[in-house]
């Protein structure tokens, strides 16, 4: 292949000549021409954040929109069920990362679409749980985010998914769980006293750093299977007779 050719395409073609321009310029009347490159190079990064911080706003805008029609679902006593159901679905959901003209990675990450949760609705959907825990029995709360949570206490949970929930941390004093799906729940840290688990599935749940729990408390229980129960409460059933509670329960 000629060279020239070669060269060509290398130089000219790939646009690297008109970089390398930018950076140093030809000369002109044997004088350099000033270089641009820094005004070239912070035109394309205003450019590319005008566009990421575009898209970013139409996609916050979309999930805004999910929140807002929450509320409004819960204000609707025929759709209040819907609106409650709708909560820790949101809670999942990712959004762009928000674009910042002072942090080139944000930007980036945005630019290729990277998601990540939006904090500010994180608390904003914990508290609606919070003010709505007495009525969120019957209700559809799938890998629900609880944790942290100041005060759920006396929270109503009576027949409700919670597959796969996180409550560590959470003040659950007096909540009912009673006939409550709790398979893979957490309660690290939870405050758990005179909470309800009657006809409770409590399978794979690790209750084993809770606090407030003890044989009583778990007697009523649908399931324990593959559950992890701190080591005081295991002797306390195995001292009250309780034996088959203990099937297949894992200690820790």
């Amino acid at each position: 292949m000629d060279i020239k050719k070669v060269r060509w395409l290398l130089w000219d073609l790939s646009g690297c000549r008109y970089v390398w321009n930018k950076v140093r310029p030809e000369k002109d009347n044997g004088q350099p021409e000033p270089s641009s490159v820094v005004f070239w190079i912070l035109s394309i990064y205003i450019a590319l954040f005008s566009l990421t911080s575009a898209v970013y706003e139409v996609n916050k805008g979309s999930y805004d929109a999910k929140v807002s029609q929450v509320y409004t679902l819960l204000q609707m006593d025929d759709l209040k069920q819907l609106g409650k159901n709708k909560i820790t679905v949101l809670q999942g959901s990712h959004i762009l990362v928000k674009p910042d003209f002072y942090n080139p990675i944000a930007n980036i990450k945005s630019l290729l679409r990277i998601t990540e949760l939006d904090a500010d609705s994180e608390i904003e959907l914990k508290n609606l749980l919070k003010h709505y825990r007495s009525e969120l029995d019957n209700s559809y709360l799938y890998k629900g985010n609880f944790s942290e949570i100041s005060d759920l206490s006396n929270a109503n949970f009576q027949n409700s998914n919670l597959i796969n929930a996180d409550f560590s941390g959470s003040n659950l004093i007096g909540t009912n769980f009673s006939d409550a799906d709790l398979k893979g729940a957490k309660f690290t840290g939870a405050d758990l006293s005179f909470a309800t688990f009657c006809r409770t599935d409590l399978r794979d749940t690790d209750l084993s750093e809770a606090v407030g729990l003890d044989s009583e408390t778990l007697s009523c229980a649908y399931s324990l299977y593959e559950a992890k129960i701190p080591s005081d409460v295991e002797d306390e059933i195995i001292n009250s007779g309780r034996l088959g509670l203990l099937s297949a329960i894992k200690v820790n």
